[in-house]
């Protein structure tokens, strides 16, 4: 037999879920927390990888339950509707905040979005001084302008904001950045960094005859905010939207909570090709808001100051060997047709902000560029992360800072002693859906643990096979190598981590393992290294 203990091929990519968080939540940590009754525990976890661990129990895209294995076989371990249970219906422990260290420079972060909070925070826990600077008059961004009520409920987002921000982080509003003196402004002024992290921008317009801004005839993310302020209605009106993305669909469900008598989406790809979630193109339809797939506008047509409709033309791909999100989009001939509205939202993109270039002043920085189609809330609190982390390092090389690793909140379970129970869930307004109490253990104890990994003692193995047939998903093998020696191999990909190997096994050579890896951005908060 090959020497040495053999590992399963978990051991190098870790469990699935984890690998497709943007953050790298520790996802089968959180679920083994609220499994066994420890509320706080799983408090702990969501806060400490994500920041926002109300937020993206609401509006997270779940790509963790894409990946889950149990995907294939069945349904997902619901991750995102079990953070949303732990964080709505229970209050964070006491003792989860993070302790900022102090001591470090000043860093300026300009936009006080999603990634700029991130940062904001990561760098005030590893002990700088962080000033947000915002054209809004209140932090938050898209979280508290642009996602609708019914989507997030507002006292979710603001608790996330509220409990970053009281790490000591100030905020100045009416900031509006409009030229390269600014950001040396700000630098003469003694912030020894500055991290641009004003997100995507704003919506794209129509390049088509008729389009102009007006009350009937805006961009997605400018109705929206005017919608959050209480500046918009469309009573009695006849809406279409253009547009097949989360801001389309926000766009669609908003206009008939504002009064709209009907609400039509014309998308210019077919409806498989939607690149909205799910659960929100299927809640939009239950609503009685209709999608018309291959269908794109080309003109608005006015009377004056009164939108009449828009002309529309049937669309399709062009021909190709290319898959279909990579080929384009073509009209087809003689389709062109009048429809009827009093009312258009356009949600086709976002254009990046303007910048000034960043290499002609030191110390300025910027987070990710997020990805086609604005990004979602998740990964705009990686890219902030990942930013807070450069700037520590950069901030480390060039001798300006060298910090300590700060005290912080135990990474699962609470202070020694029993666990926190968590009880029934209080009472919180019933116009928010969650989870019933009575399936939320079992639904966190379906997780098949993949953070586990199989672990053979090669000095104990008596090479007798029974792991082998004992097996009833034909996980394991037997493999022969070198000079006659045998290896036992893993396959994570069927393996349900049922235990009947190691229960089984005569001479006790089988053991289970956990997969330990730190958070990949807990590397800011320790001592930056040269």
């Amino acid at each position: 037999m090959d020497g040495g203990p053999q590992r399963s091929d978990c051991q190098g990519s870790g469990p699935p879920c984890r690998a497709a968080c943007p953050v790298d939540k520790d996802i089968p940590g959180f679920l083994r927390a609220i499994a066994r009754g420890d509320s706080a525990g799983a408090w702990r976890i969501a806060y400490r990888d994500s920041l926002f661990p109300g937020v993206l129990g609401w509006i997270c895209p779940r790509p963790c339950e894409s990946a889950c294995r149990l995907r294939g076989s069945g349904t997902a371990v619901q991750v995102c509707d079990l953070k949303r249970w732990v964080t709505y219906s229970h209050d964070p422990p006491p003792d989860m905040q993070f302790l900022p260290r102090g001591g470090g420079p000043e860093v300026a972060i300009i936009g006080a979005g999603p990634a700029g909070l991130a940062a904001a925070h990561d760098l005030t826990v590893a002990g700088a001084q962080v000033t947000l600077f915002d054209r809004d008059d209140h932090p938050g961004g898209l979280l508290r302008d642009c996602i609708p009520d019914f989507r997030l409920p507002p006292e979710v987002a603001q608790a996330d904001i509220r409990r970053i921000l009281s790490l000591g982080i100030r905020f100045e509003p009416g900031f509006r950045l409009e030229s390269e003196e600014q950001l040396r402004a700000l630098r003469d002024q003694g912030y020894a960094a500055v991290l641009l992290a004003t997100g995507a921008g704003d919506d794209r317009e129509p390049g088509v005859p008729g389009w102009r801004t007006a009350p009937v005839s805006r961009t997605a993310i400018a109705f929206l905010r005017d919608v959050a302020r209480g500046r918009a209605r469309l009573d009695g009106k006849r809406v279409v939207v253009v547009g097949g993305g989360n801001g389309a669909i926000d766009s669609a469900r908003t206009a008939l909570r504002v009064g709209a008598s009907e609400v039509a989406i014309l998308y210019r790809r077919g409806r498989e090709h939607l690149p909205a979630f799910g659960d929100e193109i299927a809640a939009a339809e239950s609503e009685g808001i209709r999608i018309h797939p291959w269908m794109g506008v080309n003109e608005l047509v006015w009377k004056a100051d009164t939108l009449e409709g828009v002309r529309c033309v049937r669309t399709r791909l062009e021909d190709g060997d290319a898959p279909p999100r990579e080929r384009r989009v073509e009209e087809v001939a003689e389709s062109g047709h009048f429809r009827s509205c009093d009312a258009v939202v356009f949600s086709i993109g976002q254009s990046p902000t303007s910048m000034p270039p960043l290499s002609r002043v030191p110390g300025v920085f910027a987070h990710r560029a997020p990805s086609a189609g604005g990004g979602t809330v998740v990964e705009a609190i990686a890219a902030g992360r990942e930013a807070a982390v450069a700037i520590v390092s950069w901030l480390a090389r060039s001798g300006r800072w060298s910090g300590e690793r700060p005290a912080r909140a135990p990474a699962e379970g609470g202070p020694p002693g029993a666990p926190e129970s968590i009880g029934e869930t209080p009472e919180r307004p019933e116009s928010f859906s969650v989870l019933p109490f009575a399936v939320v253990p079992g639904e966190a104890g379906r997780c098949l643990r993949c953070d586990l990994s199989l672990t053979l003692d090669a000095e104990r193995c008596v090479l007798c096979g029974g792991c082998e047939t004992r097996c009833a998903h034909g996980a394991l093998a037997w493999r022969q190598i070198v000079n006659g020696a045998s290896r036992l191999t893993v396959h994570d990909d069927l393996c349900m981590r049922c235990g009947d190997c190691v229960a089984g096994c005569p001479s006790r050579a089988l053991r289970w393992e956990l997969w330990i890896r730190p958070n990949r951005f807990q590397t800011v908060w320790t001592t930056p290294g040269p």
